[in-house]
């Protein structure tokens, strides 16, 4: 699959300038991205988990980064990739219309021969201007022929949801959307579908149609506060288990999100991996611009709440479904006086949140009686200071999280699964990342700090240097005795340090 995406990309793009419809300008959100960095400079490969690659260390990933990081965005900010959008925009045959499309491919660079390709939302749309404001009050129509992941439910991109992964699996994930939008106010509805393998009710497998029906609206309050809410239905395919009567029964995810915003100066923005790409001269979109400065007073305070459900089997009663909800939120701040930046976020995530696209822990499963979950809170304050003749951004943030976490059942009976037999604690720091607790030991709050000094070279070049402390108490790791026999679990040193030294070209 890698080479079909390698072989039509490298076609697509050599096709381009071949009819010289391509341009640099065609390449957008590009990040060159070359870093000297160790996750924790205490421990080497054998002795951390996952392992801490030894200096000099230039491939810097997830590890190097903090809890509180990326929090808008899917990217470690590491990467090196670029989008090849091929963009045209042209008026209808008919009146009031505007049609424009844009082949969007994200290539990323994951080694010197291996370059991973992919859609990343493609797209078809259609516009008809209701007044002279084109983009503030007109009625679009947007169609993904091949992802649908930028059509999501939510706002912050930590807490959205309904994107690709919802269906499990890989395939097209097309989708449809219809936008309204006005001075004042905006309202949408969409549909996005893709094929899974499903159970039917004679024991056998098939191909079928998976799909969601979404929407949502804004309205400006007043001119510095907006409230939001959008929500969705989505049929997953069917409960992946053993028992039968239960296998080909459908599952749903379904729910809602709301958003209450206050903002003065800055703008209250969204994701750019929200966004779609649209590289039109006549306006071009900048990516990473510079950040600006003045002698007044911005802000930005934004609260978020999701609440969303999905039938999944009930281990009391194997034969039967039971609903689990899953509930997240947030609040973030951000101030800027002058050339002071100052961000606070505090963020809530609960376990079944976490895993609702899994779905669950056993997966298809609610959670069995007897067993605790408990779910994840951190919060976060940064602060820099801008200094404008040498061009230099000194920071510091720091942060508290206590990790969602699973405690398996006291009587093994009501667990179907045998790895979570007794009371073993499960730490979860994602919906992957697992560290295991013997019985007894109580999770502990993480707390983590970075320091930060960045320098900017140009408007598309940076260099800057992150130092990274963390003290965890809740990371473990499995020894073998001398003779390779008996295998036991100990904990990790607590505290880690670490750096990261990078040198950045965006545009």
């Amino acid at each position: 699959m890698r080479l079909r995406w390698l072989a039509l990309g490298c076609s697509v793009m050599w096709l381009a300038l071949l009819s010289g419809s391509a341009a640099a300008g065609d390449f957008m959100d590009t990040r060159i991205t070359f870093g000297f960095s160790d996750d924790n400079i205490f421990q080497g490969p054998t002795t951390t988990n996952p392992s801490s690659p030894s200096l000099p260390n230039f491939t810097p990933s997830q590890s190097n980064t903090q809890f509180y990081d990326n929090y808008d965005t899917r990217y470690t900010g590491f990467e090196t990739l670029s989008h090849l959008s091929i963009y045209k925009k042209m008026p209808s045959f008919f009146a009031g219309v505007d049609t424009e499309a844009a082949l969007v491919i994200r290539a990323l660079v994951l080694g010197d021969s291996t370059i991973l390709l992919g859609d990343d939302g493609s797209y078809l749309r259609l516009a008809i201007p209701l007044g002279e404001s084109k983009e503030v009050n007109q009625l679009s129509l947007v169609a993904y022929p091949v992802s649908s992941d930028r059509f999501r439910l939510g706002y912050s991109y930590a807490l959205s949801w309904g994107g690709n992964p919802i269906f499990g699996g890989t395939g097209l994930v097309p989708g449809i959307k219809l936008n309204l939008t006005k001075p004042n106010w905006y309202a949408y509805v969409g549909a996005k579908s893709s094929l899974r393998q499903i159970n039917e009710k004679d024991g056998t497998k098939e191909q079928d149609t998976v799909f969601g029906l979404l929407g949502g609206a804004g309205v400006d309050l007043a001119p510095t506060i907006t409230a939001e809410v959008n929500g969705g239905l989505f049929n997953r395919g069917t409960l992946d288990v053993q028992q039968t009567n239960v296998a080909s029964q459908a599952l749903y995810g379904y729910g809602g999100s709301v958003q209450l915003a206050y903002h003065k100066g800055l703008p209250i923005g969204s994701s750019i991996d929200l966004l779609l790409y649209r590289n039109d001269p006549d306006t071009p979109t900048k990516f990473f611009l510079p950040e600006t400065y003045d002698d007044q007073v911005s802000l930005v305070l934004k609260t978020e709440f999701t609440v969303m459900g999905q039938n999944l089997q009930n281990v009391a009663a194997p034969s039967t479904t039971k609903n689990q909800v899953a509930t997240a939120g947030d609040i973030n701040f951000a101030l800027k006086y002058k050339k002071m930046r100052l961000t606070v976020d505090l963020v809530y995530r609960s376990l079944a949140f976490i895993l609702f696209n899994v779905p669950s822990n056993p997966p298809y499963v609610d959670f069995p009686p007897g067993t605790q979950n408990a779910p994840e809170f951190f919060g976060a304050v940064g602060i820099d200071y801008f200094f404008a003749k040498p061009h230099l951004t000194p920071g510091f943030k720091i942060g508290l999280q206590r990790p969602a976490y699973y405690k398996g059942a006291s009587a093994p009976q009501n667990n179907p699964d045998p790895t979570l037999q007794g009371v073993q604690t499960f730490v979860f720091r994602d919906s992957v990342n697992v560290d295991i607790l013997d019985p007894n030991y109580a999770v502990q709050p993480i707390l983590a700090f970075t320091a930060s000094l960045k320098w900017d070279l140009s408007e598309i070049m940076s260099a800057g240097l992150q130092v990274l402390a963390r003290y965890d108490t809740n990371k473990t790791t499995y020894k073998q005795d001398p003779d390779g026999i008996n295998v036991t679990r100990t904990f990790l040193p607590p505290w880690s340090l670490g750096f990261n030294l990078i040198m950045q070209a965006r545009f």
